[in-house]
């Protein structure tokens, strides 16, 4: 069975919140904060996107259930950790959740 939507929402997700996470990165470059666990922070959620990305463009040669689950615990973790003021990455989260409960709940019709 082909999973476009799940493919597509995840891809759109994950490619502005990869970009939006690098551009944070890149500040962070140009312009230290004190804190460095902020930096770290960052820095993971910037892996995670990226993570996404890969798993939404493999999701028809995984198993369904292991990409719904993985997506939407990527994209609770977005929603928690979205860093200063940036509302756009509330909307990658809520395109993972919504692209892993559909992977997830979605029945095999063929």
């Amino acid at each position: 069975m082909r999973r476009t939507a799940e493919m597509v929402l995840g891809l759109i997700g994950s490619s502005i919140g990869t970009i939006i996470y690098l551009m944070v990165f890149i500040t962070i470059a140009i312009n230290p904060p004190i804190d460095f666990l902020f930096t770290i922070g960052v820095f993971i959620m910037m892996l995670l996107q990226v993570i996404a990305l890969v798993l939404s463009c493999l999701v028809n040669k995984i198993n369904h259930i292991a990409y719904g689950i993985s997506i939407i615990v990527i994209g609770v973790l977005t929603f928690i950790f979205f860093f200063d003021n940036v509302y756009i990455l509330v909307g990658t989260a809520i395109l993972y959740i919504v692209a892993g409960a559909i992977a997830c709940f979605r029945s095999k019709l063929g």
